[in-house]
């Protein structure tokens, strides 16, 4: 079952879901058993269509709104950050960032653009695709710079001295944010397939950070040496 994972996640849906008009609502509805929380992803991966080709401040701010909804999907694990460890996890995060857009915008649009999948079909797998970066390249990488203080990584032990609750919070935070991915995959009934093509699509969509001078995404993607087949959706 779906869990706010913050306070501040809480608030960042409400204030989102009160935008959308009951013709966006419903467009979703297809999926099934569609929450506030999907509807939200949504709006911001379409805020992002809306402001690609505009001014630099606007991207910022749409940029900035993202952001702030992988923020609140930590949760209070963030408190346990240092400074300098923040200022790390932000440089990560803002690739990572880019590669969720990348996975939207083209490497989803391709199957798209190919009849190999509905648009309503991409719709689901970039809501599934954003909770799957939630927690495996956003949350994860703050754990790990938490973790050291809790297991030691020549031992894979317990470290001696660790803080009980650092260890009960960051856990409870990972936890909270995989289940939320669980729950979404089985609302909108989707299986290991869709897993395992979302986690090829991040790797490739991370990858073309790299090849940001690529201007043809197409021919990009048919140059990598492994490339998954669609998944199977009800829709």
């Amino acid at each position: 079952m779906f869990k706010y994972c913050s306070d501040l996640h809480e608030d960042i849906v409400s204030k989102n879901i009160v935008r959308l008009s009951r013709v966006q609502l419903e467009r979703l509805n297809v999926l099934g058993q569609v929450i506030d929380d999907d509807f939200t992803i949504w709006a911001l991966s379409n805020d992002w269509f809306e402001v690609m080709r505009k001014s630099e401040n606007e991207r910022l701010v749409v940029s900035s709104q993202q952001l702030n909804y992988m923020m609140a999907q930590c949760g209070p694990m963030l408190s346990l950050l240092s400074d300098s460890e923040w200022v790390d996890v932000e440089a990560k995060w803002n690739r990572y960032l880019f590669s969720i857009r990348v996975f939207n915008v083209n490497f989803l649009a391709y199957f798209r653009s190919k009849g190999l999948l509905t648009q309503i079909g991409v719709d689901g797998l970039n809501v599934v695709g954003w909770k799957y970066a939630s927690y495996h390249f956003f949350a994860n990488e703050v754990y790990q710079k938490i973790r050291p203080r809790i297991i030691n990584k020549d031992s894979n032990k317990y470290v001696g001295s660790f803080n009980m609750s650092e260890f009960e919070l960051a856990n409870l935070c990972m936890t909270t944010i995989q289940s939320n991915l669980i729950d979404a995959m089985v609302r909108f009934k989707m299986g290991n397939d869709v897993l395992d093509f979302i986690k090829i699509g991040m790797h490739i969509s991370n990858q073309a950070y790299k090849n940001t001078l690529a201007s043809d995404w197409i021919e990009y993607y048919e140059s990598q040496n492994f490339k998954p087949n669609p998944p199977n959706l009800l829709y």
